[in-house]
Parts: structure tokens; C-alpha cells; sequence
């Protein structure tokens, strides 16, 4: 008798329920304890420099998380939510964080959606202008302002110069307070920690640990041909030291 009764519980801890029979306090606990787990795994807590990793991202969620704050008709099969933890982790974190008020229309919304400029899966994070979240109605604007937080930039290393460009409003990967190590005419050398995985050499390959860098930031109160020829000593003081 005790191991059918083990089996039972099992049975309705598993089921998935369609969002009708999901009781409105167990999705607010659930969304609670997501948000809080959000907000302990960001780097760099200092306001608008903050962010989150996918790798911890993934680490936040249960399937049982994702039944209860998505609920879903027909109820998520198990394929399905090993889906959404690979293709839209960061949307539901994202959806959670500015507390959408529409979550059983996710499946709708983003999961079943296959339209013009594709699905809306994490491949679409960061969205170019808020303006390309109009399917969100009002909470456009924080989901675009909240979705930096999400995809940290990913610096490349390259042998030759290499100019890479970063929206104003998108995260560096750096973890920890800069430390200023110089300073010069165009501006101060800090030096920083990147998070792993944002870091990609010439092979393609990120980094797997924590990694410190020099940081130069530029002054732009300079000529262009003088802001040229800093970058070309750089480019040739960082061969010397390859």
C-alpha cells in the first residue's frame, strides 16, 4: 500500500494541469521564488550594468515552475517543456521579471508562433526597437528594456583590428567593479573580469572561466585621425605582447 500511494503522489505531482485548473496562489508563489532566483543569480548588481547568464538561467527553473506560471491547454508533454528550457529560457525570464499579466497566452504568443520574421524563440533576443515587440501591448517597452539584462555582450578576439559595435543600451559581460590602472589622452585604462562564455577567440571558442582584461576607454574629444592612430598603436602593442 505505501509504494501505491508513493506512486500516486508522484502521478499528480507530474501532471500537467491546463491553465484553468491552476490555482491563482500557486502561480504567484511560483513567480515570486522565479523573480527572487533571478535577481540573486545577476552579475554585477550595480543599476544598469547588471546581468544574468543563460547557463544560471537554466539552472533557476523547474518543469514544475514552468506548468504553474505557463499553464497551458493541452497541458506542456515533456518534449515540449525541454523546449521552452532550451529555446525559451530567457523569453520566460524575461516575461516573469516584468511580471506579464498574460502567461496563459504564452504558448499562443510565442511557443505555437510561427509567423513573419520567424518564431520568437531566445535567437530573437536582443529585439532590434520596441516597436518589434508591438505584440506585447503595453508591455512592450519594459520587455525591450528588460531584455539587455539577458543577452550580455560577447567580446571577439581577434588577431587583426577588429571593431565591433555595441548598442547603448546592451550589458559588457564585466562582473565586478573596474579598476583604473592608468590614464592617458584619450582616456583611462580599467582593468576588468569577464563572465564565462563571452569571451570568443579567433577558433570561435569562448572562455570557460573567468577571465581578466585591460580595458581602454576613449575619450571622444579627439580628431578622428588621431583617434586612428591610438587604435593602431594598440593594435601594435598587442602584437608585441602576442
Amino acid at each position: 500500500m505505501r509504494g501505491e500511494g508513493s506512486r500516486v503522489r508522484l502521478k499528480e505531482k507530474h501532471d500537467s494541469p491546463s491553465h484553468s485548473q491552476v490555482p491563482e496562489d500557486l502561480m504567484e508563489k511560483a513567480k515570486i521564488r522565479i523573480q527572487d532566483r533571478i535577481k540573486k543569480a545577476k552579475k554585477n548588481q550595480k543599476p544598469g550594468k547588471e546581468f544574468i547568464c543563460k547557463d544560471d538561467v537554466k539552472n533557476i527553473w523547474e518543469a514544475d515552475d514552468i506548468r504553474a506560471i505557463f499553464p497551458s491547454s493541452p497541458p506542456w508533454t515533456h518534449e515540449e517543456l525541454g523546449k521552452i528550457r532550451e529555446y525559451y529560457i530567457l523569453t520566460i525570464s524575461i516575461l516573469v521579471l516584468i511580471d506579464w499579466s498574460h502567461t496563459e497566452d504564452f504558448r499562443s504568443v510565442f511557443f505555437d508562433f510561427n509567423g513573419e520574421g520567424g518564431r520568437r524563440t531566445d535567437e530573437r533576443i536582443p529585439y532590434p526597437t520596441s516597436h518589434a515587440l508591438a505584440f506585447l501591448g503595453a508591455s512592450q517597452q519594459i520587455f525591450y528594456d528588460t531584455q539587455w539584462q539577458f543577452k550580455p555582450f560577447v567580446i571577439k578576439l581577434r588577431k587583426e583590428t577588429y571593431h565591433q559595435t555595441v548598442d547603448a543600451s546592451a550589458r559588457l559581460p564585466f562582473i565586478e567593479d573596474e579598476v583604473v590602472l592608468g590614464c592617458g589622452g584619450f582616456g583611462k585604462v580599467h582593468k576588468v573580469k569577464v563572465s564565462r562564455f563571452h569571451l570568443e577567440d579567433v577558433g570561435g571558442y569562448t572562455n570557460q572561466q573567468e577571465k581578466e582584461l585591460a580595458c581602454k576607454r576613449f575619450e571622444f574629444n579627439q580628431s578622428e585621425e588621431s583617434f586612428k592612430k591610438e587604435v593602431d598603436n594598440l593594435q601594435v602593442l598587442k602584437e608585441s605582447l602576442s
